[in-house]
């Protein structure tokens, strides 16, 4: 596959698309697996029985093994230094060759200012021109209401335009205050414009 601009939007979106479909279906697998040992053995009351049990590197490697076995038609790279930062390395990079094409840092959004986001925007705006900065994110709340007003946040206040298709919404279980409880989480490839 070419590098032309719509060639990678089209990976972008398909990139989104498949990261969704790992990070539902782990969620799944995880609620189901976690449920089944509380109502069984009593043991894990205290985990949130979803993807939210997870931490920000094995959402990348769940990501990774639906992108390897998807034949995703980029080379994937993953924690890939920065180019010409050596020090700097990025959950994703999808690649052409020896060039980046496009940084996709991945984050689990628990802030209300963002701060882990507002980081990695920082820490791309490194990036030389040219490559695509994008964020992939991961975060819940009590309402579909409630999520679409944190996509609209991060549109307003952090410049992240979602990438077709718009953040995937699906039902968790999470931890609030240490209780579990019901949530809407999504996910959602988003790229900052400036």
């Amino acid at each position: 596959m070419g590098s032309s601009a719509s060639d990678l939007d089209a990976a972008l979106s398909t990139f989104a698309s498949l990261a969704a479909t790992a990070v539902t279906r782990e969620d799944g697998f995880l609620r189901d697996c976690l449920d089944a040992y509380t109502r069984q053995h009593g043991y894990y009351k205290s985990w949130p029985h979803g993807i939210a049990s997870l931490y920000e590197q094995a959402l990348v490697y769940v990501i990774l093994q639906e992108l390897l076995s998807s034949r995703f038609p980029y080379e994937v790279g993953w924690e890939q230094p920065y180019p010409g930062h050596p020090t700097h390395r990025a959950d994703l990079f999808i690649n052409a060759g020896n060039e980046p094409l496009a940084c996709i840092e991945c984050k689990i959004w628990f802030s209300e200012d963002g701060a882990e986001i507002r980081r990695d925007l920082e820490k791309m705006a490194s990036l030389p021109a040219g490559v695509r900065r994008c964020v992939l994110l991961l975060f819940w709340n009590e309402t579909t209401e409630q999520i679409d007003e944190n996509v609209g946040w991060l549109r307003n206040t952090l410049g992240l335009t979602a990438v077709s298709p718009s953040p995937c919404k699906f039902r968790t279980k999470v931890l609030h205050k240490g209780e579990p409880r019901d949530a809407i989480a999504a996910i959602g490839l988003l790229e900052h414009m400036g």
